[in-house]
This record gives structure tokens, C-alpha cells and sequence, in this order.
């Protein structure tokens, strides 16, 4: 390790940020980085994210470390000023006696230097010398007045071991904190060497992370707000090549033999297989480390982020973990400085290329991303994966300008993107598992409030699908279609047509009952007639489920009184949102009828009317408005038009 890269570690080290005040060392990774990094960034929780943008098309890595140490807390502080103190993450109450700390003193500008005070041998009886003192028990003199110490310290403040950096042996090091400085400084220099050595194919973002030591809290909001593609950990790991600790149970682990991969269940497979053949691509060696459960690192939380992220883990072997003379091979964390640059370089490999239908996805992708190569694709290209190859067809405003599909012909299954899929939420996978009527009932509320303004580009594409022998459908969201493939099919090409049913929606609001009097009238008109109906009161009824059921309807029947001159908001809301939905074309036939009742003028029924003129609707019955309070001749009146105008 050269010289300059030993003093940018021993800075870190000797740097105090014991869990929960990092705020020092995230300063010296954010002015180290400022003129490497493309951005630097600082959460609310203190973690700092600096990126690398990628060469090229790859998968997104963020590689993270943890910049807390463990140490102390003042709980308690006597008369006579000394302090009581409870541990910050993992402190061994044995190797505290006799030890010098550092006590970061709320109103003293420099630590103060305290000792951690036992009774000598000679005070100590004979069956008290074996014991280890509960930290509760033990005190922190920092041979100063108590006055004067109530003056500087307050309860809370944190302690660190008085200890610093320092090279002997044969390429060691001893420090306190080298959990997880160590891997503070690796993430640092994977992320200078790719700057200045060439780029990995996705963006790069080194994680320094806050309060590991209490529950990997730093990395959990890192990896969620990151949202990598591949996450790796760095950390420490113990080390087993020393006297006392049986290989057998806690595996072989040497200094000096080169970074330790990790294997188990929170290891992501072929994460773990690529850092290994990033090591032998590198010459490097490696050792691997079994981890059955969960690990103590930040890969456990990164693993869990989102909906999951493929999460590997690399440690530096460790001997004498949390104490105040950690020990490390220097050469082990210049090893795996290459293999997290190799890995990260070799992150997705030739084939990480992106596929996109031309020419708005590529220009779309382009435009949010920037340019990352890629490839453009149209109607009949076809993309060779293994023993499957992909045929691609464009279904351009179904329901955007970019969508297409792709087809295997291998498995005969259709990747449809938007088309035939749900806003469903199910721990069912499959339509067979839902059930029909509800797997049809839920795509038919995702065409009719998606799809529907899109019909006619839906029977273009349905043309265009025509040819191929399809056994399942798998839309991007909602549950797969494998037992009802040609059913979807056929309901799709009836909603698309939009060739309306003998059926009624009469949808209305009221301010004072007349308007709902003469809503519930036109549904018995039309009931009189033998034409189907349901009523929809906006108050209680979600605009979405009434979209569902005006997508087969022939009549429409929209009702509001007047107020403030105009229609009620809630109905102005629900025609907008109808005028959005409504087809440009394929509307024929399809009958509007607007109604209300009305004060000083009828402006509420007559907006009604312009607004289901503009959507395309035939108002045959022309305008049903009534002034003031209907009674039963005129609530009968209002029901011999609606059977009149229907015509049965």
C-alpha cells in the first residue's frame, strides 16, 4: 500500500464516529471524492452516496461500508465527575479496564482524555479477580474537579478508544475501528480507480454508511433511495488464524491470504459466482467464508430492499474484532480494492444491453438516462437468448407511443407489457389460481380507465398478434394468463371494438334530493324497457368503477343540480375524467343523456349536456332538467321521455 493511500486510512481511523455521529468521517469521504465522483450526495440519515456514471448499459452496483465505530455513552455523571457509560454497538466490558478513551465533551472543542478506572490487583479479593466488571460497574476518571467535568460533559455524550493507527509486523496494522473504516477506505478507492482506470458498464455508487453497529439502519435507507440492481457489502470478517478458535466451527480464515467472499443465504448465487471469477480473472486469492443465516452486515438489509436485490458480500480477514486493537493485512484490502474494480467492471458482461422499441423507446430512454447504446428494435426483429429467441412486434398507444411485445416461440408465451394486464394485487400467480370472472372483472377496470381511449390501435395489435400459437400471456403487472388465453383474446377484441350493450349507467350527485329522485326514475324507465342498469352515486362510487361499466354501455346518463352557476365538482371531475377516457372515434351509437334539477337556471344540466356532447355521445333525449322540487307527475313525466326516447 503506498504511502499516501496509508495516511488517507489512518485519517479515517483515527477520525472519532462512533454510531450515530459520523458527521466527521462522512466529511472526509465527501471532500476526498468531490472532484472524482459525477455526484455526491447526503441522506437524512447521514449515509453519503457518491456516484460514478456507467460507460455504458449495465446493471446499476452500489458497493457499501459502514463509517460508525463502536464506543460509549455517558449515562451518569457522580459528584465527583465520574462518568457512567453504557455501550454504543458490541463493546467488550472485559478489554475496558485500564484503557484509555476519548470522551467528546458536548462544550469542549477538543476530547477530552479519560481512563477507564479499576481497583488494583492488590484491593481486589481473591474470588473478585476472575470476574469480568459489568460495564455498569465500571467508571470513566478524567482527573478532572467534578464541577468542572458537570461543566463540559452532559449526558450522552459519546466516548472512543483513545487509540490510533500504527503498522508492525510483517504488513500489519493495528488500530481500534478498522470495523468498517477499512472498508470506508476500499469503497473509496474502488471508486477513484474505475474514475480514473475506466468505468464500470452501470452507475457506481459507493454507500458510506451510518450506524451499522445498532442494526444496518444506514444501509436499509441507502439501498431503498440507491436502488441499485446488484448491492455488495463490505465489511470485516473474523479472522481464525490465531491461538484459541476452533476452524472447525467458525471455518479457516488467515490474514494475509486475500479478501474473504461470502457464501449462504443471504448471498445472491450468481453474485457470489462473479466475485469469484473476478478473483481468478484478477490472479487474486481469495477465501470463502459460509454463512448460514443472516449476516451482521449491511448485505442483510440491502438484500432486503424493495422488492430484493441480488447482494453480495467481501470482507477483509480481522483478528481481535471490536477491541481497541483491531489487527489487518494491508495487502488484503489492496486485493480487494481489484477484485470489487474487476467485478464491478465486468458487471453485466457483453450481453448487458438494453433493447428498445424504435424509435420512441430508444429517444425516451435516451432522454431520462442518457444515451447508454441502446438498441433499437421494430416489428419482426428478433433477439436470440440461448435456447430461446424472442420475436418482437410493436403495439405503438397500447398504451403508450414506445410499447411493443415480445413472443417466444420456444415456450409460446407472450411478454405483453401493458396489454391484458390487471392493477391487481395478488399472492396468486396465475388466472386459473384467481378465478375467471375475477380476473376478467380486474382487466376489464384496466382497459376501460387505461386502455379504452386506445381501442382501435388495441385492434391493430390484435391483428398483428394474430398469427402466433400463444399458450400464456404474461402482461407486466397483474397475474398471468395460462388456462384462459383464448378467452382474454376474444373479451379484448370485443372491448376494443367498443361496440356497445343493450345496458345502462345512470351516474349522478344531489345536493338536495331532486337530482337523486330523478336519477333513481331513469333507472326505472330504463328497467320498464328491459334494458339492464346500475345506479352510481358519486359520493359513494369511485370514478374508475364507474369507467368499468360505461365501457360496454350504450346509455349514459349523467345528472347534476346547480350550483355556483355551474354543475356539482363532483360531476365536472367524473366528465373530465370521462372526456379523457373517450374514444376519438368508434363512439357511434352511443347515448348520452344529461339531467338535473335546477334554482334560478338550469346551467347545471346544461353543462352536463355539453360535456357528453364533447365526449362523443348522441343526446337524442335531449336535456332533462327540472326546476325546483320534483313531485310525482313530474318525476312520472320525466320517466314516460326516458321510454319514449329508448323507444320500446
Amino acid at each position: 500500500m503506498k504511502k499516501k493511500q496509508v495516511r488517507f486510512l489512518k485519517e479515517l481511523l483515527e477520525t472519532p464516529s462512533a454510531t450515530g455521529t459520523e458527521i466527521a468521517v462522512a466529511r472526509l469521504v465527501r471532500e476526498r471524492l468531490a472532484d472524482t465522483a459525477d455526484e455526491i450526495r447526503t441522506d437524512v440519515m447521514g449515509s453519503v452516496h457518491a456516484t460514478l456514471k456507467g460507460a455504458g448499459a449495465g446493471p446499476s452496483l452500489m458497493l457499501s461500508a459502514h463509517m460508525d465505530e463502536i464506543g460509549l455513552m455517558v449515562t451518569y455523571i457522580s459528584d465527583e465527575g465520574y462518568l457512567s457509560v453504557a455501550s454504543v454497538g458490541g463493546v467488550d466490558a472485559a478489554v475496558l479496564p485500564g484503557m484509555r478513551v476519548d470522551v467528546h465533551a458536548s462544550e469542549s472543542v477538543e476530547p477530552l482524555r479519560g481512563v477507564v478506572g479499576r481497583k488494583p490487583i492488590h484491593l481486589i479479593e481473591p474470588d473478585e479477580r476472575k470476574k469480568v466488571t459489568p460495564l455498569d460497574k465500571l467508571v470513566i476518571d478524567l482527573g478532572l474537579p467534578g464541577k468542572k467535568v458537570r461543566k463540559l460533559v452532559r449526558v450522552g455524550d459519546v466516548i472512543t478508544f483513545g487509540v490510533g493507527f500504527e503498522r508492525f509486523g510483517a504488513g500489519m496494522a493495528v488500530s481500534r475501528a478498522f470495523d468498517d473504516k477499512a472498508g470506508v477506505w476500499v469503497g473509496v478507492r474502488v471508486l477513484e480507480q474505475l474514475a480514473r482506470a475506466g468505468r464500470a458498464p452501470g452507475d457506481f455508487t459507493f454507500a458510506a454508511t451510518v450506524q451499522e453497529e445498532i442494526g444496518t439502519r444506514g444501509a436499509e435507507t441507502s439501498a431503498y433511495s440507491v436502488r441499485p440492481d446488484v448491492g455488495l457489502a463490505f465489511d470485516v470478517t473474523h479472522a481464525t488464524d490465531y491461538p484459541g478458535i476452533d476452524p472447525t466451527k467458525h471455518g479457516k480464515i488467515v490474514c494475509g491470504q486475500g479478501p474473504v467472499i461470502a457464501r449462504g443465504p443471504n448471498i445472491n448465487p450468481e453474485v457470489f459466482e462473479r466475485l469469484v471469477a473476478a478473483a481468478e480473472a484478477e490472479g487474486l486469492p481469495y477465501q470463502l467464508e459460509a454463512e448460514p443465516g443472516v449476516t451482521g452486515t449491511d448485505a442483510r438489509a440491502i438484500q432486503m430492499a424493495r422488492g430484493g436485490i441480488p447482494t453480495g458480500l467481501v470482507s477483509v480477514p480481522l483478528r481481535y474484532m471490536h477491541t481497541p486493537t483491531e489487527v489487518v493485512c494491508l495487502a488484503d484490502l489492496d486485493a480487494t480494492v481489484k477484485l470489487v474494480v474487476r467485478f464491478a467492471r465486468d458487471l453485466g458482461g457483453a450481453n448487458a444491453r438494453i433493447y428498445a422499441s424504435a424509435p420512441h423507446g430508444v429517444s425516451g430512454l435516451a432522454a431520462h438516462y442518457g444515451d447508454r447504446g441502446h438498441v433499437p428494435v421494430k416489428t419482426g426483429d428478433t433477439l436470440a437468448i440461448g435456447k430461446r429467441t424472442l420475436t418482437f412486434t410493436q403495439t405503438v398507444m397500447v398504451h403508450w407511443p414506445d410499447n411493443m411485445v415480445a413472443y417466444s416461440d420456444a415456450d409460446r408465451i407472450l411478454f405483453s407489457n401493458d396489454a391484458f394486464g390487471q392493477h391487481y394485487a395478488s399472492s396468486k400467480r396465475f388466472d386459473d389460481e384467481v378465478g375467471l370472472p375475477e380476473v376478467l372483472a380486474q382487466a376489464k377496470k384496466y382497459y376501460a380507465n387505461i386502455v379504452m381511449p386506445y381501442s382501435r390501435h388495441v385492434q391493430r395489435a390484435l391483428g398483428a398478434l394474430g398469427g402466433l400459437d400463444i399458450d400464456m400471456i404474461a402482461p407486466s403487472h397483474g397475474v398471468v394468463w395460462r388456462s384462459h388465453v383464448p378467452e382474454i383474446l376474444d373479451t379484448y377484441a370485443c372491448w376494443s371494438s367498443l361496440a356497445p350493450e343493450d345496458y345502462a349507467v345512470v351516474v349522478y350527485d344531489s345536493m338536495w334530493h331532486t337530482t337523486e329522485a330523478m336519477a333513481r326514475e331513469i333507472l326505472e324507465a330504463f328497467i320498464e324497457c328491459g334494458v339492464p342498469a346500475r345506479l352510481f352515486d358519486l359520493k359513494a362510487n369511485h370514478i374508475s368503477d364507474i369507467m368499468t361499466e360505461v365501457l360496454s354501455a350504450k346509455y349514459v346518463a349523467v345528472g347534476s343540480p346547480t350550483l355556483n352557476n355551474g354543475m356539482m365538482p363532483t360531476v365536472a371531475a367524473f366528465l373530465c375524467y370521462l372526456k379523457g377516457l373517450s374514444p376519438k372515434t368508434g363512439w357511434e351509437g352511443r347515448v348520452g343523456i344529461p339531467f338535473g334539477s335546477y334554482g334560478w337556471g338550469k346551467n347545471g344540466p346544461d353543462e352536463v349536456a355539453e360535456a357528453l356532447e364533447k365526449c362523443g355521445f348522441d343526446l337524442a333525449l335531449g336535456t332533462l332538467a327540472h326546476q325546483w322540487t320534483a313531485d310525482a307527475a313530474s318525476l312520472e313525466e320525466l320517466q314516460r321521455a326516458v321510454v319514449d326516447g329508448v323507444g320500446r
